[in-house]
C-alpha cells in the first residue's frame, strides 16, 4: 500500500503548518505526526516500498526546510541524510546481485557459443576426413580394378597366341599316375581328349547344361567325368563350365567391338545365363571386375588408340 495519499503534497504540507491562526497546534501535531513516521521508518525500513520511502523523504525535507533554526529541523535533515544513504546501500546491493547475475549470463552465452563453435568445427573436420578417406578408397579401389583389367588383357591375349594342344598321340605313360587317380590312363586320356574337343566347341554355350547331360555327350560317367576336370582345369563341374562361358564372352567382347553395343541381359544369353544376375556374379568372380567396367575400359582404350592414330 503506497503512503503517498496519506500526505499532502509539499506545498500544502508547507502552508498548512505554517497557518497563522494556529501556530502551535500546527508545529505540535506536525512533530508529532512526524516522529511517529520517523519510528515507524526506523523499525521497518526494510519493509517500506521504495516509493513510500520517498514519501517519507518528503516529509523530512518538508520540516527540515520549516523548521531549519529547530531541533525538528536539524533531525529532519539527519534522517533524510539516513534515508538517502539506507537507499544507496540497497542500490549498492542491487548492483552488486546484478553484476554476477549478468556476468553469469554473459558467460554462459558466451560457453554456447564456443560449444556451438566446436561442435561446428568437429562436424567440418569429420566431413573433411570422411571425404578423404572416401577419396583413398575410390583412389585404391580404382587402381585395384584397373590391375585385374591388365591381367584379363595379358590372359585373353595369351589364349590368343596359345594353340590348343592335339592330344591324339597322347600316350598313356605321358598321364602322370597321380593325376590319373583311380581311372585307368587309357580311359583318363580318351574321356580328356573329348573334354577339350567339347571345349573347342560352342556347346558349353547351351543354358540347361549339366553333368548328367555332358557325360552322356562325352559317353562316360559323371564320377569319371568330375574326376578329369577336377585334374585338367582344377575345378568343379559348376566353376569349370562358368568358366568357359566367362572366357567366350570376354574373347568376344575384346575381338568385337560391336559386342560392347550390347546389353548386358543379350550377353547373359549370349553366353548361356538366363538371369543377367547369375551372369554378372560369375563374371566378376572369374575376372575380379563387372562385365560393365570391362566393356568401359575397352571402349576407352579403343578411343584412346584412335586418338594416337590420327594425331
Amino acid at each position: 500500500m503506497s503512503l503517498r495519499p496519506l500526505f499532502p503534497m509539499k506545498s500544502n504540507v508547507f502552508s498548512w503548518t505554517r497557518q497563522p491562526h494556529q501556530p502551535k497546534l500546527g508545529l505540535k501535531f506536525s512533530l508529532f505526526f512526524f516522529f511517529v513516521f520517523l519510528s515507524f521508518f526506523t523499525t521497518n525500513a526494510q519493509s517500506i516500498s521504495p516509493e513510500n520511502r520517498d514519501c517519507i523523504k518528503l516529509i523530512c525535507k518538508t520540516f527540515s526546510i520549516i523548521n531549519y533554526k529547530s531541533e525538528l529541523g536539524s533531525e529532519a535533515l539527519k534522517e533524510l541524510t539516513n534515508i538517502s544513504k539506507f537507499d544507496h546501500n540497497i542500490s549498492i546491493k542491487k548492483v552488486t546481485v546484478q553484476i554476477p547475475t549478468q556476468q553469469i549470463i554473459k558467460d554462459n552465452d558466451t560457453n554456447s557459443k564456443k560449444t556451438i563453435t566446436k561442435l561446428v568445427y568437429t562436424a567440418i573436420g569429420i566431413l573433411v576426413l570422411g571425404a578423404i578417406l572416401f577419396f583413398i578408397y575410390r583412389k585404391r579401389s580404382n587402381s585395384l580394378l584397373h590391375t585385374k583389367y591388365k591381367g584379363l588383357l595379358d590372359k585373353i591375349q595369351i589364349q590368343q597366341k596359345t594353340e590348343i594342344p592335339d592330344l591324339s598321340d597322347t600316350q598313356d605313360e605321358n598321364i602322370p599316375k597321380e593325376q590319373s587317380s583311380n581311372i585307368a590312363d587309357e580311359t583318363f586320356n580318351a574321356i580328356l581328349k573329348k573334354i577339350i574337343k567339347f571345349e573347342n566347341s560352342d556347346k558349353y554355350l547351351k543354358k540347361d547344361i549339366n553333368l548328367t547331360w555332358l557325360s552322356n555327350h562325352l559317353n562316360t560317367n559323371t564320377k569319371y567325368l568330375s574326376e578329369v576336370i577336377k585334374v585338367h582345369r582344377n575345378k568343379s563341374f559348376n566353376n569349370y563350365i562358368n568358366g568357359l562361358r566367362i572366357e567366350y564372352i570376354t574373347r568376344q567382347l575384346y575381338e568385337n567391338p560391336v559386342y560392347r553395343e550390347y546389353k548386358i541381359t543379350y550377353l547373359a544369353e549370349e553366353c548361356g545365363y538366363a538371369s543377367p544376375q547369375v551372369f554378372v556374379i560369375a563374371f566378376k568372380r572369374e575376372t575380379g571386375v563387372t562385365p560393365s567396367y570391362f566393356i568401359e575400359q575397352l571402349k576407352d582404350q579403343s578411343n584412346e588408340n584412335y586418338q594416337e592414330s590420327i594425331s
